[in-house]
């Protein structure tokens, strides 16, 4: 959404959309509402007139808009956002959804089913046909809406910048609400961050190594590209946080929640990840190398391209998981539940799959007749011969 705070001294919205009005980019009446729409029409003019198109009005935007600027060649429509679509766009969507209160996911610019059942919540809430897209009539409807007020604590987001010693002094005993805080590159290592609640809040490329995050809510948090190794996660709640890119070795995640995380490429080597959830969980890429999983769940977890190497799963829980294409040498699957698990094109080299559950998982064509696990790839298992089916 455009903002009036990015606009020049002495621009108001209005003046500013009549003006693109008059020079053909902006198609509504002017109503002084800095919507998608105008933001749309912004761009479109920067890209007739040669600036670079990133929606905000400096000086040199305006001295084109005053000046002979080139008309556009064809009226310019607010997008439609729809399931499958993404980019800035969809970004801005989902933070005025957020706004609003409609919106409890992980703002991520993608245009899912989180945000398609919220743009539905939004139409029925304003008598809107309950579509699940976002067209001009839910964007002018969205620009003017109220504002959902903050959460969170103003002053714990002040003090938590201070450092870890002011941080730390400062929170002794206080229950602290963090819900929707916008937190990216915080800087807090060795905090005490227990017990705290940050449904839905920001923590991109932060450095959080060593921080006490024990029995914290970070559902639908966005840890992207974060640094909390050797953190303390041990029963916090982050399901369906983002953990894309972000770095967890040896961090303690026991008995933690871990459902549905997006965990492209995260980094958990040496991880203790015991008695976990991660129902669910896509960990493509993931990094699992020597990690320590006794009793976790991983039922449904699609973990394409992993690295798990030497890992402990004694007594995990892999029912309809997706181990494809994964490195799964030396790892410890005794007593496991591997009922319908895809190896495809895996590497189980010395793992031990001794008295576990394996009905419908998928290995390779053992020989004529043998049929019993769906064969069908190539994976190299070379327990097959102690268990009599080579």
């Amino acid at each position: 959404m455009l903002k009036p705070k990015i606009l020049p001294d002495g621009v108001t919205v209005t003046a500013l959309q009549t003006a693109l009005h008059e020079a053909g980019f902006f198609k509504d009446a002017p109503d002084g509402v800095p919507g998608l729409s105008t933001r749309a029409a912004v761009i479109a003019f920067q890209e007739a007139n040669g600036l670079s198109p990133d929606g905000i009005v400096r000086e040199e935007f305006m001295r084109a808009l005053g000046g002979t600027p080139r008309k556009a060649p064809r009226a310019v429509e607010p997008p439609v956002l729809k399931i499958l679509t993404g980019g800035p766009a969809v970004t801005a969507l989902q933070k005025d959804l957020k706004g609003a209160g409609f919106f409890d996911a992980v703002v991520d610019g993608i245009f899912g089913p989180d945000t398609r059942d919220a743009v539905i919540a939004f139409q029925k809430a304003n008598s809107l046909t309950p579509n699940g897209i976002a067209g001009a009539e839910v964007l002018k409807a969205l620009a003017s809406a109220p504002k959902k007020a903050p959460t969170w604590d103003e002053e714990a987001l002040q003090m938590i910048r201070q450092g870890q010693d002011a941080w730390n002094e400062w929170r002794a005993g206080r229950p602290i609400n963090l819900e929707g805080a916008q937190l990216d590159r915080l800087r807090l290592p060795g905090g005490d961050l227990s017990g705290i609640n940050f449904k839905g809040a920001s923590l991109r490329g932060c450095f959080l190594q060593k921080v006490n995050f024990t029995g914290a809510n970070l559902t639908a948090a966005n840890l992207t590209g974060s640094n909390l190794m050797e953190s303390d996660i041990s029963k916090a709640d982050l399901t369906k946080a983002c953990l894309n890119s972000t770095l967890l070795c040896g961090a303690n995640l026991e008995r933690a929640k871990m459902q549905g995380i997006d965990g492209f490429e995260v980094n958990l080597r040496l991880a203790n990840l015991s008695r976990a959830n991660l129902s669910n969980a896509k960990l493509m890429g993931a990094n699992l190398i020597e990690v320590r999983a006794a009793k976790c769940k991983m039922t449904k977890a699609i973990c394409i391209r992993a690295s798990m190497s030497n890992a402990d799963f004694t007594g995990s829980d892999f029912h309809g998981a997706s181990l494809c294409n994964s490195r799964l040498e030396f790892i410890n699957f005794s007593r496991c539940n591997l009922r319908e698990v895809d190896f495809t094109h895996s590497s189980l080299i010395s793992s031990n799959l001794a008295a576990l559950i394996l009905p419908g998982a998928r290995f390779l064509e053992l020989a004529p007749g043998v049929s019993t696990w769906k064969v069908q790839t190539r994976a190299i298992c070379s327990c097959l011969p102690a268990m009599g089916l080579a």
